[in-house]
């Protein structure tokens, strides 16, 4: 069952799920939306192969020569077909009994920006910035804004109990 703004609010006010920036413009009817930090990781031009493993770290991948960090407070040129890894600047607190699913906005998607390339389950018990895997698949340069809201994330309730709380409050970072 997706939660509505009703739902979300009250969730809120208990404490269960927590939104760090919270603002309440943000939020619509049956989604929060996410706004872009100031930092992106682009990717270098790397002619080695990349494992696809259960090993694979992204934190030591990451700080390695196959990304940069780039502050983007003026903005950032997404050329068409360029792929990269943007961060949320709200933190999202999951309880054990909710889960999320990111998408990105419709505004943005029909100009050709894809917010998440594949990962946009968000898991109970979460305490993370959300990680915005974004490629611009249309013809037209795309200008990333920080502090614009560019993703949803709709909120769920799960079906049964999950007791991972205090297991998996994994911490994304860029």
């Amino acid at each position: 069952m997706i939660l509505a703004r009703t739902e979300v609010i009250k969730e809120i006010a208990s404490g269960k799920l927590v939104i760090d920036p919270f603002e309440e413009a943000a939020l619509q009817a049956c989604a929060y939306d996410l706004s872009l930090s100031d930092e992106i990781r682009v990717f270098k031009d790397v002619s080695e192969p990349i494992d696809l493993t259960e090993a694979i770290d992204w934190t030591k991948i990451a700080d390695t020569d196959l990304t940069s960090k780039i502050n983007i407070a003026d903005g950032y040129l997404l050329k068409p077909n360029e792929f990269v890894l943007g961060i949320s600047r709200e933190r999202i607190d999951m309880p054990e009994n909710l889960f999320g699913i990111l998408t990105g906005r419709t505004r943005f998607a029909r100009l050709g920006l894809i917010v998440h390339a594949t990962a946009q389950f968000i898991s109970p018990c979460t305490s993370n910035r959300q990680v915005f895997e974004m490629k611009n698949i249309g013809p037209l340069i795309l200008k990333l804004v920080p502090g614009e809201r560019i993703a949803q994330v709709v909120f769920s309730r799960c079906q049964g109990e999950v007791n991972e709380c205090g297991t998996c409050k994994r911490q994304h970072t860029l």
